[in-house]
């Protein structure tokens, strides 16, 4: 069983350590440098005689050096008991704030650059001053805790624990010491974006997952977010965080939306975050299948990841109402080793990357210094053709718009029942790489009708997708987009054939 000594725990038996180990010393020394023998009444008594008998008496000094043994004994133990508490003291900063900060905020931001000295507006620090001091300190945390600077080095970590153990909490603190010492920018997919921000669990970065369609707006920016990173291509090397947050759910049918780009980002996790520019953080439920990529994850994508990566077990607790709660502790894995339980070490979080402390620590001097969240950008107004356009404002002309308002008031007739042709949302499809290609398949073998299983045997065997649960949510991912519709064959949307809607002519000429 591993022995876990919280932050203030390690700080008390080190004291208690050192204490000890002193009063050691001075007992010690003193009972060795007063006397090298143990006091005895007799020993006095016998020298008293042989005085009063002046010499008639022979005397014998005593020879017993116990005393003296005791005290270097004393002396020894003690330099032990303090060596010891040296060595557990904790190297952690008591906190990352620097020392000159504005009493009074108002003070301090009229306007200038830097945060105004002991609350007087005349005395300003300079920006770059007070973020030398933070990143001394954060050097002095990860210098204390060997775990998180590799994870802060690690192209890939994977953090594993259940809900509310303190996966995000983690996640967010690599990513902000990251962006403080090397100014990394941050990128977080979140489908629980509004709950986490309102308990303030992201502080730096552009947060996806708080628009009307947040799996829409997850999507999109995994994918464009997946492309080599401007900056790392060129000369400065600066790397990007992406933090995948709920990941498990990605893959187990919690977020539709999100199934289809599971397996290729724990791929790209895997693969090409070093060279690509990434230093990806997934967090995940557990370490099986079922939970990092679904059952249907390739064989070895989830043993590749685990040994490349940097792993964080966090482990369970509960509080008295029996939910999971920060526990400040976990099991870690350094990148490249096996991962089993001979390589995972025990660790300690630090305090000040507990639940709220960094936002406590930092929240106010970042939003001063214009560092915070960003929304994920709205999606892009449609580009509507000229023709619907004036097909649209023809409709909405007077006697239109009064035929088609009589018509509702009297209520729908067979004659209101129109052809329209829906067009197809051909935007949708661009991101899903494995759509696009199981398109152009059935456009090459000229099927404007097919079957999942059919897919499955030829299609999915080239492209290594045997599943046919996946094809079925590409499919209805294509359906979503108006580019397919099941067949009548099926009942209740229940079967395998589908039809591909729009006319080969129209297809646009990116998809080829």
């Amino acid at each position: 069983m591993a022995l876990y000594l919280g932050n203030r725990q390690q700080q008390m038996l080190s004291m208690g350590l050192t204490l000890s180990g002193l009063a050691a010393l001075v007992v010690g020394g003193a009972l060795a440098w007063a006397n090298p023998q143990l006091y005895n009444p007799r020993v006095y008594e016998d020298a008293w005689v042989s005085g009063r008998m002046q010499g008639q008496l022979e005397y014998q000094a005593p020879t017993d050096r116990r005393g003296q043994a005791l005290g270097q004994a004393l002396m020894a133990f003690g330099f032990v008991l303090g060596g010891s508490g040296l060595y557990l003291a904790s190297g952690d900063p008591a906190t990352l704030r620097p020392e000159a900060l504005p009493s009074n905020r108002a003070d301090g931001l009229k306007g200038l650059k830097g945060i105004g000295a002991k609350g007087s507006p005349g005395e300003l620090v300079p920006e770059d001053a007070v973020m030398a001091s933070i990143k001394t300190k954060i050097m002095h945390l990860v210098g204390a805790n060997e775990w998180l600077r590799q994870c802060l080095m690690a192209p890939t970590v994977v953090i594993v624990g259940d809900s509310g153990s303190g996966k995000s909490t983690i996640a967010n603190a690599i990513a902000v010491l990251r962006f403080i010492l090397w100014g990394w920018p941050v990128s977080i997919f979140d489908p629980h974006a509004k709950e986490n921000l309102q308990f303030s669990t992201w502080l730096v970065g552009r947060l996806y997952g708080l628009s009307r369609d947040p799996e829409g707006s997850i999507r999109e920016g995994l994918m464009q977010a997946m492309k080599p990173f401007e900056p790392f291509a060129q000369d400065n090397k600066t790397r990007h965080t992406l933090i995948c947050d709920e990941f498990t759910g990605w893959s187990d049918g919690s977020y539709p939306g999100l199934a289809p780009i599971a397996q290729p980002t724990l791929s790209h996790a895997n693969r090409t975050t070093r060279k690509q520019g990434h230093g990806m953080i997934v967090l995940l439920h557990g370490d099986k299948k079922g939970t990092a990529g679904g059952e249907d994850l390739g064989s070895g994508i989830l043993e590749s990841v685990l040994r490349f990566a940097a792993v964080i077990k966090v482990d369970g607790k509960t509080d008295d109402w029996g939910n999971p709660c920060w526990a400040g502790t976990a099991r870690f894995k350094p990148p490249g080793k096996p991962y089993n339980d001979s390589e995972m070490s025990p660790v300690v979080v630090p305090e000040l990357i507990s639940p709220g402390r960094l936002k406590r620590e930092l929240g106010d001097l970042l939003e001063y210094l214009g560092i915070g969240l960003e929304n994920d950008p709205a999606p892009p107004a449609p580009v509507i053709p000229q023709q619907v356009q004036q097909t649209v404002e023809a409709a909405f002309n007077p006697e239109a718009w009064q035929a088609i308002a009589e018509r509702l008031y009297q209520g729908p007739v067979a004659a209101d029942a129109p052809g329209l042709e829906v067009l197809p949302d051909w935007e949708a499809i661009r991101p899903i790489a494995e759509l696009r290609s199981l398109l152009l398949f059935c456009r090459q073998k000229g099927w404007r009708t097919a079957e999942v299983a059919r897919l499955k045997g030829s299609w999915g065997k080239t492209n290594k997708i045997t599943s046919r649960e996946a094809i079925r949510n590409l499919v209805e991912t294509a359906i979503a987009a108006n580019v397919a519709v099941w067949s009548a064959k099926n009942r209740d949307g229940e079967g395998s054939e589908f039809q591909i809607l729009p006319g080969w002519p129209s297809w646009p000429t990116w998809l080829e």
